[in-house]
């Protein structure tokens, strides 16, 4: 028994529509992704600048700028925030 062809058709649309739907869905996971990275190192390097200042004597203070710069742009917001320090 052949198979109509518009049967066969919407079978081909629907898993066309399934793969576009998929990768739409992926595409911001990895944004997600890319961002908590970017958050979970940022705290973690101004940790752990915060944490060896008594050897360096130098510190970033902590307060909601400095936690979104860091969260935001993880490492380059680092160097951000110690070139602002530096600078003010």
């Amino acid at each position: 028994m052949p198979i109509p062809w518009p049967v066969a058709l919407m079978f081909v649309i629907g898993i066309v529509l399934v793969a576009l739907v998929g990768r739409l869905l992926l595409i911001p996971g990895k944004f997600i992704w890319r961002i908590l990275a970017n958050g979970v190192a940022g705290a973690l390097l101004l940790l752990g600048i915060n944490l060896l200042s008594g050897f360096t004597g130098f510190s970033l203070p902590l307060n909601p700028f400095s936690a979104l710069t860091a969260g935001f742009l993880g490492v380059p917001g680092i160097l951000l925030l110690i070139c602002l320090s530096y600078l003010l």
